[in-house]
C-alpha cells in the first residue's frame, strides 16, 4: 500500500463513491478529538488496533444502522411520490376540492376546478373562512351545515349544500368530506360536485308532477326517467322501486349503467332513443339491487324539458314469459318424436298424401279417419297457409332443415285452428315419409290477440299522455 494512502484517504474515497455504505475506521491513533473529527467526516465508527474485539459488534451495529437509514429513505421516497401523485390528482380533478384547517376553518388550498366553481381566483379563496363559500343564510354558528356535520363526525356520506359564486349565483353541490393529513397537519378535504343542472331538472319535473303523477305511479310497468346528456336517473315510479329493489333516493344517485347488465348494448339503444325515435326493444337484460340479472322489454321515447332532452323508458319484466318460451321449446324438442298416445295431432304423409293420423287428430279436427286417410295435407290447410306448407314440405324432402312454423287448419265444422308444425323425415313402410306433429296453439293465439289489443290501447293512452 502506498505510504500516502491510509484509512483517512480511504474514508474520503468511500464517502465520495458510495456515501450510503457504512465505513469503520481501524486506527492506532488515540484521542477523543480525533474520533469526533473522523465521525464528522463520515466514518460510521472507529476501532483501535489494540482493541479489535470491538470490530465485529461495530460492523453489526453499522449494518443495522445502514438498514434503518435505507428503509427510512425508501419510506421518504414513497411518501414523496405519493404526495406528488396526490398533488397531480388534486390539481387535475374534475370535481372542486377545498382543503380547510380543522381548528380554524380557514381554507389552506384548492384546485383549479374549485376556482371555476365559485368563479374566483385561487388567491381570493386561500386564507378565507370556509363559510364564505356558502350563502349567508346557510351559515349557522359560523360554519356551513355540511362542514359542521363532517367536523363532528355526524356524517361522512355525500351531503347536498349550496355555494355562492363571485357574481352572486347560487349553485347546488354534493359534498363528500374526509379528514386527511398533509405535511403532518390534519385538514378537512371537501370534494364538491356541481349538481345545479341535475337539481334544476328535478325541480322542473316536480313542477309538472301533479299533471302525470297519478298515471305515472299507477303504471304497472317500471318507469325510469333519465337526463339525456348525463344518463342520470331523475325520476322513477313505485313499480320500478319494487322491480329493482332500490329506493327512490338510491335511484336518484344512479345512472343507466347501474341498472344495465349489458352497459355497452344499453348505451347504443340509449343513443338511438336520443334521436327522438320511439323505440320498442324486444329483449335486454337488467340487474337488480341484489345482483339478479333478468330479461326486460323496453319502450322508450324522449321529450324536451326546459331545453334539456329527457329519456323515458317503460320496462317490463319478461322473466315468466321467457321461461314459458323456454319451457315450450324444450317441450317441443322432447315430444317431437312421440307418436303413440300423443294428445297432439300426429300424422304421417308421403309426398303430401296422408297415410296415418292419431286419435287426437281425428278428435281435434272433427273428421272421420276415412275422411282424412288418402287425402292430401293441403286439403285441410287454410288458403293463406297453403303456400308456406307446400314450400316447407319441399324443403324438408330435399334434406333442408325446417324450423317449427305456424299454420291455420280448417276443421270439419269450418272453424279455423292454429297449429305449430314440427316435422321430421322418417322411414315408413320402407319409404321416406314425413312425421308431423301439430301442436294446437289456438287458445294462445287468441290470448295473444287479446293481449295485443290491450297493449295497443295502453300505447294509445301513453301517447296521449306524453304528447
Amino acid at each position: 500500500m502506498s505510504p500516502s494512502f491510509d484509512g483517512l484517504a480511504a474514508l474520503r474515497i468511500a464517502k465520495e463513491k458510495c456515501p450510503d455504505v457504512p465505513f469503520i475506521l481501524v486506527t492506532g491513533k488515540l484521542g477523543e478529538e480525533f474520533a469526533i473529527e473522523k465521525l464528522k467526516e463520515g466514518a460510521t465508527d472507529y476501532v483501535l488496533k489494540g482493541n479489535l474485539k470491538r470490530l465485529i459488534p461495530s460492523v453489526e451495529r453499522a449494518l443495522a444502522e445502514a438498514k434503518l437509514i435505507t428503509e427510512r429513505k425508501r419510506a421518504e421516497e414513497a411518501l414523496r411520490q405519493s404526495e406528488e401523485r396526490y398533488q397531480k390528482q388534486f390539481k387535475e380533478a374534475i370535481d372542486a376540492i377545498f382543503l380547510a384547517d380543522l381548528e380554524t376553518g380557514m381554507i389552506v388550498d384548492c384546485n383549479i376546478a374549485a376556482s371555476k366553481l365559485v368563479e374566483r381566483e385561487k388567491s381570493e379563496i386561500i386564507g378565507k373562512h370556509q363559510s364564505f363559500l356558502h350563502p349567508a343564510g346557510d351559515i349557522k354558528d359560523g360554519v356551513s351545515k355540511t362542514f359542521k356535520s363532517h367536523m363532528t363526525g355526524e356524517s361522512s356520506e355525500l351531503l347536498e349544500d349550496r355555494v355562492i359564486t363571485k357574481s352572486g349565483q347560487i349553485k347546488d353541490v354534493a359534498i363528500r368530506a374526509s379528514k386527511i393529513t398533509i405535511e403532518g397537519k390534519e385538514v378537512m378535504q371537501g370534494i364538491f360536485r356541481d349538481i345545479t343542472e341535475r337539481k334544476q331538472t328535478q325541480e322542473a319535473l316536480r313542477e309538472s308532477e301533479e299533471k302525470y303523477r297519478l298515471l305515472f305511479e299507477g303504471e304497472s310497468d317500471a318507469i325510469l326517467v333519465f337526463d339525456g346528456p348525463s344518463r342520470t336517473i331523475i325520476d322513477v315510479n313505485t313499480a320500478a322501486q319494487k322491480l329493482y329493489g332500490y329506493s327512490r333516493e338510491e335511484f336518484l344517485n344512479m345512472q343507466l349503467k347501474d341498472v344495465a347488465a349489458q352497459p355497452e348494448e344499453s348505451e347504443k339503444t340509449f343513443q338511438i332513443a336520443l334521436t327522438g325515435k320511439l323505440l320498442q326493444v324486444p329483449l335486454k337484460y337488467h340487474r337488480k339491487k341484489d345482483g339478479t340479472v333478468f330479461p326486460v322489454e323496453i319502450s322508450a321515447g324522449t321529450f324536451s324539458l326546459r331545453g334539456q332532452t329527457i329519456v323515458i323508458g317503460a320496462i317490463r319484466d319478461v322473466t315468466e314469459k321467457k321461461q314459458a318460451e323456454n319451457d315450450l321449446r324444450e317441450s317441443e324438442e322432447r315430444y317431437s318424436t312421440m307418436v303413440n298416445f300423443s294428445p297432439n295431432v300426429v300424422l304421417v304423409h308421403k309426398g303430401g298424401t296422408i297415410h296415418y293420423i292419431n286419435e287426437s287428430g281425428i278428435r281435434i279436427l272433427g273428421y272421420l279417419r276415412d275422411e282424412i286417410i288418402g287425402k292430401t295435407v293441403l286439403e285441410f290447410i287454410s288458403d293463406d297457409s297453403k303456400e308456406l306448407v307446400a314450400k316447407n314440405m319441399q324443403r324438408r324432402i330435399s334434406g333442408e332443415h325446417v324450423e317449427n312454423y305456424e299454420v291455420k287448419v280448417i276443421t270439419k265444422s269450418k272453424d279455423v285452428k292454429y297449429f305449430l308444425v314440427n316435422a321430421a323425415i322418417i322411414p315408413y313402410e320402407n319409404e321416406k315419409a314425413s312425421l308431423v306433429v301439430l301442436f294446437d296453439i289456438t287458445e294462445r293465439k287468441q290470448a295473444e290477440e287479446k293481449i295485443g289489443q290491450k297493449m295497443s290501447e295502453m300505447e294509445r293512452l301513453k301517447k296521449r299522455f306524453y304528447m
